[in-house]
């Protein structure tokens, strides 16, 4: 039942880490299977949770989560992934409990003080932020989690000097973050980069996963918000999550939010812009 359950977090999570969908049918089959050998193992509804959050289905996935820590209260994974989880959604103060009980349980895990680090800057409490953050990279560096979290919480926090540096040093791209690394390079001067980045989408067609996604990022970066709802809009036709890395209230969506095709585009995959949200300090 383990062995299952630990196949479908990796299915689960796969998505993040490679350059293929999130293969939700496989997710969904060896959790059921791990369930029904062991109907009190967390780890299976911790996979389904990531699945859903990965998808947008934030409803399902924080069902999946508390399920998972109602069986299990001390499973640190269950707690990060509600933690980011309830980022997303705005409910930033049971976001920062889930994550601080997460790093409690776990406190050498660097993807937990990354996130909490982001959460605690939507709390309006940047030295808070700025600690966790530093804490994060201090424990691994060479995570390409931690360098875009990082990046954008110092993006975010007023820092773009940092926030180059911690992106700059990225060396791993993914589905998941080569748009969200070019945009914060393209915000903090290194536009060539970013340029390189659409140009790389293009020229092989912007047909795999995510690129249409990563392409409205990166086209955001140079304050081309036309080219921008395009690739989001033939994104989400392709049925990519909006929200693939940041919620919809982050500073990523700043120079579209409120637009009438935004807030459609928003509409049509049924979430909301009503979240909570910090003032973005542009540089």
């Amino acid at each position: 039942a383990r062995a299952y359950a630990g196949l479908a977090n990796t299915l689960a999570l796969l998505t993040y880490f490679g350059d293929r969908p999130l293969q939700e049918q496989r997710v969904v089959g060896q959790a059921q299977r791990a369930l029904a050998l062991d109907s009190s193992l967390a780890d299976a509804h911790v996979a389904l949770g990531i699945m859903h959050t990965s998808l947008g289905r934030y409803a399902a996935g924080e069902a999946e989560l508390k399920r998972a820590i109602a069986i299990e209260p001390a499973n640190a994974g269950a707690h990060f992934q509600l933690g980011r989880l309830l980022l997303y959604v705005g409910r930033v103060r049971e976001s920062i409990e889930e994550l601080e009980r997460a790093k409690s349980l776990e406190p050498y895990q660097p993807a937990t003080a990354t996130w909490l680090g982001y959460a605690l800057l939507r709390s309006a409490n940047p030295e808070r932020a700025s600690a966790e953050a530093a804490r994060a990279w201090e424990l691994d560096s060479s995570s390409a989690v931690v360098q875009l979290i990082t990046a954008m919480t110092a993006l975010e926090s007023g820092r773009p000097t940092e926030a180059r540096q911690f992106a700059s040093g990225g060396r791993t791209r993914t589905s998941f973050n080569r748009g969200t690394f070019a945009y914060v390079l393209g915000m903090t001067g290194a536009v060539d980069s970013t340029r390189a980045t659409i140009r790389m989408i293009e020229a092989r067609g912007g047909t795999q996963w995510l690129d249409q996604m990563n392409l409205a990022f990166a086209a955001l970066a140079l304050g081309d918000t036309a080219r921008a709802l395009d690739a989001i809009d033939k994104s989400l036709a392709r049925g990519e999550p909006l929200t693939a890395y940041f919620p919809l209230w982050s500073q990523l969506f700043d120079s579209v939010r409120g637009t009438a095709r935004f807030d459609a585009l928003v509409r049509r995959v049924g979430l909301s812009e009503d979240a909570p949200r910090t003032q973005s300090r542009r540089q």
